[in-house]
């Protein structure tokens, strides 16, 4: 028997069955939402808080809870401090900035003088062992006292008194974080121009000068009879003209440059600081030659005094270091030349009257410089140039905290 089945479209509706989940997007009718309204005014009712609902209103300003920026901890991200002191600022008072307090010129001046010694004492064992191992010297004449000035010596202590410079630089990026190159002078940068220009002054006026004084005061210059000039005189000669001018340029820079700003920064009022920054780096100046005798200590503060003068004057160390490196290469170069072996003898006695002659050539070399460089127009003081660091800093940029050594001064 055949069953048979109705017609499934027969009577029914078409669609799911009732009570059928239906599958598929669903699309509704014309009136699902309702017509926008004209522009700014919508089609439905704005929202309406429940009845008895508090209202929140927004705090004012000045009654909201202070609190720190995320990710910065309980005090915040530090205040930016800008290591540049400001507009017209003379060198000496160069480290006066928003970032100087007092105990920053101590450590300076402190870290400096630890560092000179450590550095000068390493390199002196150092010259000392090369000259016993290569039988120049023995170990019984150090331990007399005596040391004598053979190259080896003369070699470690001019690099000793070189590594000032970097040592200086150092400190003061370090202490205060400002770039190195601001430790040159006022303008950021070695002025080559100025340099060259002292130095046709400067090298004339001390031929005359220490010809005259070999000639008048030949003890004084350190000749004392007839000479020998032999290879170590060659030796002396060479290491003389290769070393001493970075010698006298790291005695300026620890001096002149580092001390004498440490010192400055103590006072806020620009005489006195100036009065103190000339005397305290002319003391350490004087100590640090271990003279025994009045006349040599009193030489030695007032050639300081007269450099310090001539840094004030001129805004940087570039004439200083001149003078300082013409006057010890011609002291040096006579009594090699002459074929005598260089004295280092300071103690008591070694000095005198006739000391007076070097003091007034200083002062009168220091004052005639100072008057050049007025009318060479020198710049004196921090001007802040537009570009690059001298110019105002942006708060946070990594120009304004990172060491540098740019820049090209014509002047």
């Amino acid at each position: 028997m055949t069953e048979q089945h109705p017609d499934s479209s027969a009577g029914q509706s078409s669609g799911p069955p009732p009570n059928q989940p239906t599958f598929g997007p669903t699309h509704p009718g014309p009136d699902a939402f309702p017509e926008p309204g004209p522009y700014g005014v919508q089609p439905y009712d704005s929202y309406q808080p429940p009845p008895n609902a508090p209202v929140q209103r927004p705090q004012p300003l000045a009654q909201q809870q202070p609190g720190p920026p995320q990710g910065y901890g309980p005090l915040g991200p530090p205040p930016w401090k800008d290591p540049l002191p400001e507009p017209g600022t003379e060198y000496h008072r160069f480290l006066r900035t928003p970032r100087n307090a007092w105990w920053k010129g101590v450590v300076a001046i402190l870290g400096f003088v630890v560092g000179y010694l450590i550095l000068n004492t390493v390199l002196g064992i150092v010259a000392i062992a090369f000259d016993v191992l290569s039988g120049r010297s023995s170990w019984e004449s150090y331990g007399s006292g005596a040391v004598e000035f053979t190259p080896a010596i003369f070699l470690a202590t001019n690099i000793g008194n070189a590594l000032c410079i970097p040592l200086a630089m150092l400190l003061q990026w370090w202490i205060w974080g400002q770039p190195v190159r601001w430790l040159h002078s006022v303008a950021g940068a070695v002025r080559w121009r100025l340099l060259g220009r002292t130095a046709a002054v400067v090298v004339p006026l001390w031929l005359v000068y220490m010809g005259v004084s070999a000639i008048a005061f030949p003890q004084s210059s350190g000749i004392t009879g007839p000479g020998n000039f032999t290879g170590e005189s060659v030796a002396l000669l060479v290491i003389m003209l290769v070393t001493t001018p970075l010698q006298a340029a790291g005695e300026e820079y620890g001096a002149r440059g580092l001390i004498m700003r440490s010192a400055g920064s103590w006072v806020a009022s620009p005489v006195p600081g100036l009065i103190i920054a000339t005397i305290v780096p002319s003391l350490v100046f004087m100590a640090a030659h271990g003279a025994g005798d009045p006349w040599l200590n009193v030489y030695y503060f007032l050639f300081g005094a007269a450099m310090s003068l001539l840094v004030w004057r001129t805004g940087g160390l570039e004439a200083a270091v001149v003078v300082h490196a013409v006057n010890n290469m011609m002291a040096f170069g006579i009594v090699i030349l002459a074929g005598q072996e260089i004295n280092m003898d300071r103690s008591a006695g070694t000095g005198g009257a006739f000391m007076l002659v070097p003091m007034a050539v200083l002062l009168i070399v220091a004052v005639v410089l100072s008057l050049l460089a007025k009318r060479w127009k020198v710049q004196r003081t921090y001007q802040p140039t537009g570009t690059g660091f001298g110019a105002p800093s942006v708060p946070g940029s990594p120009a304004a905290v990172a060491p540098g050594i740019e820049g090209n001064a014509t002047h």
